[in-house]
């Protein structure tokens, strides 16, 4: 698929990426694990908002219910709208409550806290940025690449030898396969032709007629 780096979605997505990479590329390991364990809890927080509003979306309908019978259906849409409010509701104001707290322990100046002001998406992604700082901090090879060099990654490098380059310039494995002889099948079905043999009309030795067969002939 390709990616029009030029519109404007592209651009302000990249833009993102350029302030997230800048603040933290140069993180050490001990700046990560605070990050790991702030989306952690933050995590936490989306899991428990979305548990309690679906438990109180469920209680609703059953303590609010006329007589003895109970609506399967409308404990189910409970659920399901409880749990989405509860989250879309609870989980940011906690979020803010968590990034004021970060500002107050580790100051505006920070790194920690400046990363958290640029994490794209740090409630309903906390979990994912959890464990991308908690592998970044083992393993800081694996930290996102610069974004303002995206546009070489998006073209071929000029490697002619790769996969790549063949499959965009229409090479394919000079070698042939073995010629496989097959006996022809007397299968009528089209998917059983050998799509290399000759298509010209080839002899077919004599098949005994069927009963209907007979019956159709003997009535023409």
């Amino acid at each position: 698929m390709d990616i029009d780096t030029n519109s404007p979605e592209f651009k302000e997505a990249q833009h993102r990426a350029i302030e997230f990479y800048d603040a933290e590329h140069d993180l050490t390991v001990d700046e990560r694990r605070q990050l790991q364990r702030f989306f952690q809890k933050t995590a936490f927080f989306v899991m428990g908002c979305s548990t309690a509003g679906l438990l109180a979306g469920m209680g609703l309908p059953i303590y609010f219910r006329k007589g003895s019978k109970i609506s399967p259906m409308r404990v189910g849409w409970g659920g399901v709208l409880g749990s989405m409010a509860a989250t879309w509701v609870g989980a940011p104001a906690l979020y803010r409550r968590e990034v004021q707290k970060a500002k107050d322990d580790y100051g505006s100046e920070s790194k920690v806290y400046n990363v958290i002001q640029h994490t794209p998406h740090g409630v309903f992604r906390s979990y994912f940025w959890s464990s991308y700082f908690a592998e970044t901090a083992k393993h800081p090879e694996l930290r996102i690449k610069d974004p303002r060099d995206v546009q070489s990654r998006l073209v071929d490098q000029g490697d002619d030898k790769s996969a790549w380059a063949k499959l965009r310039h229409g090479e394919t494995d000079t070698r042939q396969p073995a010629p496989v002889h097959t006996e022809t099948s007397s299968s009528d079905s089209p998917f059983d032709a050998d799509p290399l043999a000759d298509p010209s009309p080839q002899p077919q030795p004599a098949r005994p007629a069927s009963a209907w067969e007979r019956v159709r002939n003997a009535n023409k």
